[in-house]
């Protein structure tokens, strides 16, 4: 690896704006970041570059691409292979990263990845954190019972949501964990250099440590 390569981490809970982080950071014509590479066993989400499906000639249904399949059954034998020469490969580019949520860097089957990243201090981690607690309860919950829709680009993609109704308990409980988790995070990664943000900085760019 060159040493003027940054490669990075981008960890955070879910909804706090990390795809739109994403795709901001992907707009920078020297920067790399590719998705949720370690969602599951199943799917290899937001390789930048590589597409899952193809539409054969002579079918209407979906096929997963030869490509595709190739990068998860590596993905899923050897994670730190993976991880290092694929994932973190910069190629031309200054900067290439993934992002991974806080359970998903915490699961057992990945437990290699997380490993191999703390022991590496030059993988810069950006910590993702949402300051408005509820929201993000909110937009995670809505995700997760009402709608499914985890993206949505326009106002037309914006699903209509009717009202509903939480417990209080849930959210105080939902909140207390992510909090935890953050703290984790800064406990476990105090030995690399950690760059945090928040949501609201990120969709507020006039204010937002990602310019300076």
């Amino acid at each position: 690896m060159e040493k003027d390569k940054i490669r990075f981490m981008i960890v955070c809970a879910p909804r706090t704006g990390s795809t739109m982080l994403r795709l901001l950071l992907n707009s920078h014509s020297i920067i790399c970041s590719h998705g949720e590479v370690f969602a599951n066993n199943f799917h290899v989400r937001g390789f930048v570059g590589v597409d899952r499906y193809f539409v054969g000639m002579c079918q209407r249904e979906k096929v997963e691409t030869p490509i595709y399949q190739k990068l998860r059954e590596i993905r899923n034998k050897d994670p730190v292979r993976f991880l290092h020469e694929f994932v973190l490969y910069p190629g031309t580019f200054s900067a290439v990263g993934f992002k991974i949520l806080y359970g998903t860097l915490w699961a057992s089957n990945w437990k290699n990845v997380l490993d191999e990243v703390l022991a590496d201090n030059n993988i810069k981690i950006i910590h993702l954190t949402r300051k408005n607690r509820l929201r993000r309860f909110l937009s995670a919950y809505t995700v997760a019972n009402v709608t499914g829709v985890t993206l949505a680009l326009s106002e037309d993609e914006r699903p209509e949501i009717a009202k509903i109704s939480v417990s209080v308990d849930e959210c105080i409980a939902d909140m207390r964990r992510v909090t935890t988790e953050e703290l984790q995070i800064r406990h476990e990664f105090s030995g690399h250099r950690v760059f945090e943000i928040t949501y609201e900085e990120v969709i507020n760019p006039a204010d937002s440590k990602l310019i300076e």
